[in-house]
């Protein structure tokens, strides 16, 4: 026996069999697993590494004050050598020759000025007996006056020799290592113009840096705070050792160069064993010290868009997306200045598949 159904009966009967998939609704989303991880206050020290190059304190071009043949060298290049050394003979026979002449001018003006001086004594006390001319008597103080300048003119003219000849040989203006010599024996140099050789200080040597212009208030607030510790300054040389002392803060430049926005920073170092030599390249770390507890999260839980950096803040079972404001780095952490405290929890792995109020389910730490 067939039994027929109305067909609105046969519908809900077929649907009562099948089921009806669009009553289940979509499936629910799994949490997203993460690891997470709590905000902590610390005092951190910072460093900011800048190249630099190793400058002398002192250093000057050696030039000769008197033309004339090399007649001897007194050092061995690259030596180093003392204040007052000398260091090169001119020919002194031609300067040596005109100090005695001016020497001996001098003795012959001071003879004449004796003379001179005997003559008007003589005709002041015959002058006074009415035994002679006033017009005599004029005469010889006329005669001393004009002698006393020829004596001063031998003076200066004497001194000039004097100087010519001393400049003929050639001194180290103070301690320090001289350079490869520029000129060989018998060489012709002339007055203030031909470079003899070069010489710099040594010991302490000085490491010009250049410091950015926004970084100057962060610097100049270490240095009071922190100038005397002695690792603020640490070097590193060309091949990335890190060199056996430290260095002191000695000067900063007077202006900003307004081509590169930047500042000179010179610090000085000892020169052990005369390691450092002009213009060695160096590295220069400059510790920052945080100046006290700040917040501070691994960079890895920090995500930027559009140049603004968010966090993900776990709230029981989801998270909430916050924005922050970064601060100096060390390593693998950095510093936050704005939008979290501490004891907030964030994730720290896992933050590619999250967006705002998405489920979590928190790993445990091993």
């Amino acid at each position: 026996m067939t039994i027929r159904l109305p067909l609105p009966a046969l519908l809900i009967f077929l649907l009562s069999a099948c089921g009806d998939p669009a009553a289940k609704g979509p499936a629910p989303i799994p949490p997203v697993p993460v690891t997470t991880d709590t905000v902590k206050e610390k005092n951190l020290t910072f460093s900011i590494v800048y190249p630099g190059k190793a400058v002398p304190l002192r250093q000057v071009d050696i030039h000769a004050d008197v033309q004339g043949y090399i007649t001897n060298i007194l050092f061995k290049d690259g030596q180093h050598v003392h204040q007052g050394q000398v260091l090169y003979e001119i020919d002194k026979r031609k300067y040596q020759a005109t100090y005695d002449q001016a020497e001996a001018g001098l003795h012959t003006a001071q003879a004449a000025l004796l003379k001179d001086q005997q003559d008007v004594d003589r005709y002041t006390r015959l002058y006074q007996q009415d035994a002679v001319a006033k017009q005599k008597l004029d005469y010889s103080v006329s005669a001393q006056q004009a002698d006393q300048a020829q004596v001063a003119s031998a003076k200066a003219a004497m001194a000039s020799a004097e100087t010519d000849l001393r400049y003929a040989t050639i001194r180290a203006p103070f301690d320090g290592t001289i350079g490869i010599s520029q000129v060989r024996l018998g060489t012709v140099v002339n007055q203030g113009s031909t470079v003899l050789n070069t010489i710099s200080s040594d010991n302490p040597m000085a490491v010009d840096f250049a410091l950015d212009e926004k970084q100057l208030p962060s610097f100049e607030n270490t240095l009071r705070h922190y100038g005397s510790v002695d690792s603020l300054f640490t070097l590193y040389l060309p091949d990335q050792s890190r060199y056996n002392a430290f260095g002191t803060f000695f000067t900063m430049d007077r202006a900003v160069d307004p081509q590169t926005g930047t500042i000179t920073v010179r610090i000085t170092t000892p020169n052990r064993d005369n390691f450092l030599r002009s213009g060695l390249s160096v590295n220069v770390r400059v510790l920052n010290p945080s100046g006290g507890p700040q917040v501070v999260i691994p960079m890895i839980a920090a995500q930027e868009q559009m140049s603004e950096y968010f966090v993900f803040v776990v709230q029981d079972s989801t998270v909430r997306q916050q924005r922050i404001r970064l601060g100096s780095r060390n390593g693998g952490q950095v510093v936050v200045l704005d939008g979290l405290k501490a004891g907030d929890v964030i994730v720290k792995d896992g933050i590619q598949r999250l967006h705002d109020k998405s489920v979590v389910k928190i790993n445990k730490k091993p």
